[in-house]
């Protein structure tokens, strides 16, 4: 782990079973990686809101876009409010 220019490595145990450090932490849904930033955070959201922009083009040729406006209310912009 890496916490300003210092680096320190941590022997840390449960049971006689040794633990090791991970890059990320992932608390109450939100990502944060070594330096504090949401960086990995707003890359998997990303993620999931490309995926769901994908799936809504590929239906853009079955629904009106009154219904895809209101799929896109519901499924895509919660991501960026949250």
């Amino acid at each position: 782990m890496t916490l300003g220019k210092y680096k320190y490595t941590y022997n840390l145990k449960l049971n006689d079973n040794p633990i090791e450090a991970q890059d990320t932490l992932r608390i109450l849904g939100v990502t944060l990686d070594n330096n504090l930033t949401f960086i990995p955070h707003v890359k998997e959201m990303l993620k999931r809101v490309y995926g769901k922009i994908g799936a809504l083009s590929r239906l853009k040729n079955f629904f009106p876009k009154y219904v895809l406006l209101k799929l896109n209310k519901t499924h895509i912009l919660p991501h960026f409010e949250y």
